[in-house]
């Protein structure tokens, strides 16, 4: 049996929560073919589903246009408004301004990645297969602003070469940027600055290092947990040094469509260092160690250069940037080079130094040169000024003497700091120099010896180069914050013993199923019996024949209930289990009742055909009477058995037997197996990451700041590094950059896009300029297939209104006091049926929290996608014309000051030991977990105020008293939001605000009543709907002239194809156009003077299309009915007519007795020849009919000649109508106005309406 520990605490993961898990990467692509659908597998009836198709350089000035968001005030050129404003800078307050005007500045934003973020240009047209339009760039900005975007993230641009990264040659190296895609960004950053639209830069998001930049084992990281080099790129010397050329060679580059540096221009108003890597983000994913059982983990190299090395070990350094060093894997990077005359041959051989393998050169034939023949090891970087040990073992088969040097591996081939003539004997001998290098090269370096001077045989082995000073990571830490292994020890000793009693009963099984509690649920089936024939324990296991499941782990289920369990205590779960096949199971401890809440521990354990031990230990969440372990078993058709199932309270333990500072063998422990040791050890590391990463950010911002002035918001982490006070000024860093250093002052904020949820990463932000994060609701995850396959994807299609407040009271607890805050990156990734949330909660609860900067990721990531009219990936806004036409409506809310921020702020406090104690709580060391489990906060504090963190030092533990509303109808601060789960299974959510209001939810059959708009949804129509209706002419909605009405449902592919359990496509993501379900319901606005009211579906470029029926139904209320199937529209134009009567033009003829009938005609684009008369006591009228009319509304008063028309005294639907009786009284006058409704008629002026207006009255002259 292989043993295998899995150390857990926390919660389940939900698809839910693995939002958090952002994972930028290749997105899958479907056929772009309808594909029938077999059984097993729902097609929707798209039956009266409508398309949408958004044009993609649609930049027209309509009613949709949010473009006037992006300037300060009407009439402003955006083209200069950049420079008029000055920089962005930070204030003390904690936003963002405008350093020439002090205005404030806020961000509503969105993402280009990849080929996206290179639009074709008129200097750099496309190349085949790339977006065939050089404009590109010019609509693209366009597009953008009308959008309501004032932001742009740069991003995913490090990842490759053509057409898709910046790279010349990426893979050859990654040192040399491409011209063409220069010269594309250069001319995006001008069209974007040109409509007042501002870049945040990105640098280091998913470059990939290559053995030629000089980046040791830079393979090693393909395949692993680790991308792009994540983790290592915080504290490898090498790694930091490229990232900081890169700093110079983007920054330092002048655009020529500005004549601006990129450091000098503000439109570039941020910088990010790093995307989503950070120690806190690795550690919860257990991605910073190496397990040799484990071909993802974290590389070897790097992780022994994290483990570091202390001086109290007579080793020193135990890196080796050499590969192959000791020829255990033949000649594997190393080169024999044999010129001129001369030959050569190398082997591997028995005889190494110690009894192992050594390289054997044998020179047979010498010209008398020795470069002629060369041993080469090539592909390392140096630094200039910096030290360096190479240490190797040689010797002959005869004396003689052999030239060698580390030098550069290319013309003039000269030496880089060391060269030397060697007198090799016949008995191995190691040599060991140290030496400074002459000057920065990456991958260009190489270590050569010169064996070409006469013929013989010549030995080599155990090469090793390092720095002299090299990173001394975890040992290093230990030892200057303890100084020996004996205070190491007692800090970390543990405190008392708790007995390790038996929990379980029959764990071996040897009493059949005795106390074990089996289930199915839904389609799933499986059958249980005791297995004589194999067992861990005794003579029986359990065996579990699943046959038949349904996408559902937890509807095959094994448990065990009636376990007392105590808050805080440790317990160990252990069990022996293997399966048919090799697959994943999940383990867990739960109530053994409702609501079936986890208690603690929530892992999974990978099964494979042989018997394994797998071991979990966590800290019970809460005490309960009743929990129980369980087992979640219904992933795939196998059969699994059990044995030796075992739950026993448990004692952490502090330093490992064998474990001292003088062996430099203590262990960095992994999150999974925290709760094994004792508290101080998990501060300690978690301590010992926050320092390294503060150093990594500090530099890089030093760097960024002092060498290449102008920017001035980045946030991410900051350290003073060991070593580099060698390397810590400006002419020094310039050196490095390969830069000369023109100024050293400050410009713009810096940031990290890190997407911070814990306290360690937290509070290094805190350090820099502005605090960032990053949520995804229902992020796609794949189940035992690489990432961003195309099939085995799976969502939880679950909608977040029903989860009031999940993952945006996480997110909000980020934003630091002081400091700006941003969100770069929200989505409710596609296919998630309920996506129509997202932009409305981030718009709404960004303005309440008052954040700073908001970006949806993103508008595409494939430049040849920018005209898609399909949906074409997760996350794209080009294609997705429902989350497209959203983005107008969520950028008003946020930019426009339509939600009032919360009226108070609530701070937070945290100790320094809190920082890191925080690690242990849920499945990431989440604030969020710490605060509800640790400190009794309710997810609802998001409504009670803004949320900050205060102090990230406090002397003692904070409990925070945090305004929370009771659920469950819960309601802001201020009373602008509310959201409503008093049906859990059917939410909604509001927003209602003096020029804004709206609902998103389960609309179907349900009534919502705001202020100014009341909606009412028939129960037979689309299901989950947002409504919004905002003012676009500044003024409350009561009053407003121009309103944006929108009603936004879901929207699918042509014939796409879900599976069984609508979770996924997989690659079924069926053809274009998207559609659009469509939903009925009724509206009603509460204004003044309604029966001026009108309404308008809108086209696709948000232009009037035609014209909705209104009827007035109170003093101040218009009533309207919108069926988007008929409107074929998401978007509404809701204005007011303008009439004026005209004294009375005409008498009618025909007078009837004592009455006569007059009639007044009003201004129109062409008045109508009316005709009226008397039919016995009826009064009857008639009229031309109008081209292209729906219908006319008549309205009636009686002894009032002039009034306003409130309700419709009758609707016709032809020009003519009959009012029976309306003589009869000859002492009543009747007053009778009409409106008709056409179709729009375009005209030099653009599309309106024409409409006309005229009266009766009957009575005497």
């Amino acid at each position: 049996m292989r043993l295998r520990s899995f150390l857990l605490r926390g919660l389940r993961v939900p698809a839910t929560v693995l939002a958090l898990l952002v994972l930028s990467g290749g997105l899958p692509l479907g056929s772009g073919q309808p594909l029938a659908a077999s059984p097993g597998q729902p097609q929707t009836d798209q039956t009266g589903w409508f398309p949408f198709v958004l044009p993609w350089d649609d930049a027209a000035p309509t009613l949709t246009d949010a473009s006037d968001l992006l300037l300060d005030a009407a009439g402003q050129d955006p083209a200069s408004l950049i420079d008029v404003r000055g920089r962005v800078v930070t204030t003390a307050d904690g936003h963002f301004a405008f350093s020439n005007t002090g205005r404030r500045a806020r961000f509503w934003g969105t993402n280009l990645t990849f080929s996206a973020a290179f639009p074709p240009s008129p200097d750099y047209p496309p190349a085949p297969g790339e977006f065939g339009d050089v404009h590109a760039a010019e609509k693209l900005a366009s597009r953008l602003a009308k959008l309501g975007f004032n932001a742009v993230r740069l991003h995913h641009m490090d990842h490759s070469g053509r057409p898709a990264g910046i790279w010349l040659d990426p893979w050859q190296d990654t040192l040399a940027l491409d011209p063409v895609q220069l010269g594309r960004l250069d001319y995006l950053i001008y069209q974007l600055r040109r409509h007042a639209i501002y870049v945040d830069l990105n640098l280091h998001v998913s470059r990939q290092f290559t053995l030629n930049d000089g980046v040791t084992d830079a393979d090693r990281f393909d395949q692993t947990h680790s991308p792009y080099n994540q983790g290592a790129t915080l504290f490898d010397p090498v790694m930091i040094a490229l990232q900081q050329r890169y700093v110079g060679q983007l920054l330092a580059h002048v655009n020529p469509y500005t004549g601006l540096a990129y450091r000098d221009d503000p439109a570039i108003f941020t910088v990010e260092t790093t995307n989503e890597d950070s120690f806190g983000r690795s550690f919860a994913g257990d991605a910073l160690n190496f397990d040799p059982a484990d071909p993802r983990s974290f590389p070897a190299f790097y992780s022994q250069e994290l483990d570091g090395w202390s001086r109290l070990s007579a080793a020193g350094p135990r890196i080796n940037r050499l590969r192959n060093p000791g020829f255990e894997a033949g000649f594997d990077d190393w080169h024999l080079w044999v010129a001129g005359a001369s030959q050569a041959a190398a082997e591997t051989a028995a005889g190494g130094l110690a009894g192992g393998q050594a390289l054997r050169v044998a020179v047979t034939q010498s010209d008398g040169v020795p470069w002629h023949v060369q041993l080469i090891q090539a592909g390392l970087a140096l630094q200039e000024g910096r030290a360096y040990r190479l240490s190797f073992a040689a010797r002959g088969d005869a004396p003689g003497t052999v030239y060698a040097a580390v030098m550069r591996d290319a013309a003039p081939w000269d030496a880089l700091g060391w060269s030397a003539a060697l007198n090799l004997t016949t008995s191995w001998v190691t040599r060991t120099v140290e030496f400074t290098a002459t000057e920065t090269v990456f991958g260009q370096a190489r270590v050569s010896f010169d064996l070409g001077a006469t013929t013989g045989v010549y030995w080599f082995d155990q090469f090793s180069f390092q720095e002299v000073d090299a990173f001394r990571g975890w040992q290093g830490w230990l030892e200057d914050r303890y100084g020996s292994t004996a205070a190491l020890a007692a800090a970390w000793a543990p405190a008392s013993a708790a007995p390790e009693t038996e929990l379980l009963a029959n764990g071996s099984f040897e009493a059949g199923q005795t106390a074990w509690d089996t289930s199915l649920h839904e389609a799933a089936r499986a059958t249980w019996t005791v297995d004589a024939t194999t067992a861990t324990s005794g003579t029986h296991s359990l065996r579990v024949d699943v046959t038949q499941v349904d996408g559902i782990d937890w509807h095959v289920q094994l448990g065990q209930g009636g376990l007392a369990v105590q808050t805080g205590q440790r317990y160990r779960l252990r069990f022996d289990a293997r399966a048919s096949a090799a697959g994943a199971i999940g383990a867990n401890v739960k109530q053994n009742h409702a609501p079936w809440g986890g208690l603690g521990l929530w892992g999974t354990a990978e099964l494979t055909t042989a018997w394994q031990t797998f071991e979990f230990i966590f800290r019970a969440t809460a005490d309960d009477a009743d929990a129980q372990v369980g087992f979640d078993i219904g992933q795939a058709v196998l059969v699994i058995w059990f044995d030796a199932v075992s739950l026993t309270p448990y004692n952490p333990v502090g330093l490992l037997p064998g474990e001292s500072l003088e062996a430099g063998n203590v262990r960095r422990i992994r999150r999974t197996e925290l709760e094994a040791f004792t508290p101080q050890r998990l501060r300690d590391t978690l301590h010992f990451y926050d320092d390294v990463q503060r150093a990594y950010f500090t530099e890089m911002r030093s760097v960024i700041r002092s060498v290449f002035s102008g920017l001035e918001p980045s946030g991410g982490l900051v350290r003073e590094r060991e070593q580099p006070a060698k390397a810590s000024s400006p002419t020094r860093q310039a050196t490095i950059l390969g830069l000369e250093a023109e100024r050293l002052a400050s410009g713009f904020p810096l940031n990290t896009g890190t997407a911070s949820d814990n306290l360690t990463d937290i509070s290094a932000m805190a350090d820099l300029d502005f605090v960032d994060n990053h949520y995804y609701w229902d992020h796609p995850w794949w189940l035992g297939v690489p990432a961003w396959s195309p099939t085995g994807w799976i969502i939880s299609n679950q909608a977040w209104v029903n989860s009031p407040f999940a993952g945006l009271f996480d997110t909000a607890v980020a934003a630091v006091k002081g400091k700006p805050f941003t969100v770069t990156e929200f989505n409710q990734p596609f296919p998630n049926r309920y996506a129509v949330e997202a932009p409305i909660f981030f718009a709404t609860v960004g303005a309440f929290q008052d954040w700073d900067g908001v970006f949806q990721f993103d508008y595409a990531s494939d430049q040849n996608d920018y005209d898609a009219t399909r949906v074409m990936n997760f996350f794209d806004l080009a294609g997705n014309p429902l989350a497209t036409a959203m983005m107008p409506v969520a950028a008003r809310l946020f930019l426009g000051g339509a939600i009032a921020p919360a009226p108070a702020q609530t701070d937070l406090s945290f100790t320094r030991a809190e920082r890191y104690d925080s690690a242990a709580y849920g499945w990431s060391g989440g604030l969020g977990d710490f605060l509800r489990q640790a400190k009794g906060a309710a997810d609802a504090a998001l409504f009670g105020g803004r949320l900050r963190i205060a102090d990230l030092d406090a002397a003692t533990p904070v409990t925070p008293s945090l305004p929370a509303p009771a659920g469950p109808i819960y309601r802001s601060a201020g009373g602008q939001l509310t959201w409503d789960v008093s049906d859990p299974a059917r939410g909604v959510f509001t927003f209602d605000g003096p020029q804004a209001q709206g609902a998103v939810g389960f609309m179907a059959g349900r009534s919502v009543a705001l202020a100014n708009l009341a909606l009412a949804v028939s129960p037979n129509t689309a299901q989950f709907a947002a409504v919004t209706l905002q003012s676009r002419d500044g003024l409350p909605l009561a009053t407003s002239t121009a309103m944006l009405l929108g009603v936004f449902t879901r929207v699918e592919n042509t014939g796409q194809v879900w599976n069984a359990g609508e979770t996924s496509l997989d690659d079924r993501w069926g053809a274009a156009p998207a559609l659009i379900e469509p939903i009925s319901l009724t509206l009603t606005l509460t204004v003044t003077n309604p029966a001026a009211v009108q309404l308008w579906a809108l086209d696709a470029t948000g232009a009037k299309l035609a014209a909705i029926p209104m009827q007035v139904v109170g003093p101040a209320q218009a009533w309207f009915t919108i069926n988007t199937a008929v409107s074929g529209s998401v978007w509404y134009a809701a204005g007011r007519r303008q009439r004026t009567l005209l004294p009375w033009v005409g008498r009618d003829a025909a007078a009837t007795g004592q009455q006569t009938v007059y009639f007044a005609v009003g201004r129109s684009l062409a008045a109508p020849a009316l005709t009226a008369g008397r039919e016995g006591q009826d009064v009857s009228l008639s009229w031309p009919p109008v081209p292209g009319a729906k219908l006319y509304q008549v309205y009636r008063a009686v002894n009032a000649p002039y009034f306003v028309p409130t309700t419709p005294y009758s609707i016709t639907y032809t020009p003519v109508f009959r009012d029976l009786g309306a003589t009869g009284d000859p002492a009543a006058n009747f007053t009778y106005i009409v409106t008709a409704a056409n179709r729009f008629g375009e005209s030099a002026m653009g599309k309106r309406i024409g409409e006309f207006d005229f009266a009766l009255a009957a009575g005497q002259p």
